[in-house]
């Protein structure tokens, strides 16, 4: 089961510099990322979102058989992939989501 785990993380690591692409950004769009950039950032969370789920399957089934050991690896690669995807989806809020309270002066 570790070798999954490594495999998911190594996955991480490979798609995470497409959601660093740098873009010029403009006084306008300050704080704002490039659709491009907010769709990868999506799809990563979908897809730590779906890992995590699989990965919270694996365990069910460990802890049926009696494994264990096997149950608590998978339950901490459950941990790590619902924590990438909620950072994700924290990150996508905070830079692609179109919120009508940061269009206010900072004045108001």
């Amino acid at each position: 089961m570790k070798k999954l785990g490594f495999v998911f993380i190594l996955l991480g690591v490979v798609t995470h510099p497409v959601l660093a692409v740098h873009h010029e950004a403009k006084e306008t769009d300050i704080g704002f990322w490039a659709a491009k950039d907010c769709r990868n950032t999506s799809k990563a969370a979908g897809l730590y979102s779906y890992v995590a789920g699989v990965a919270m399957q694996k365990a069910d089934a460990a802890n049926k058989a009696g494994q264990t050991k096997q149950a608590q690896e998978s339950n901490e690669s459950a941990l790590l992939f619902s924590q990438l995807s909620a950072n994700l989806a924290t990150t996508f809020e905070a830079f692609c989501k179109d919120n009508p309270k940061r269009h206010a002066k900072a004045s108001d």
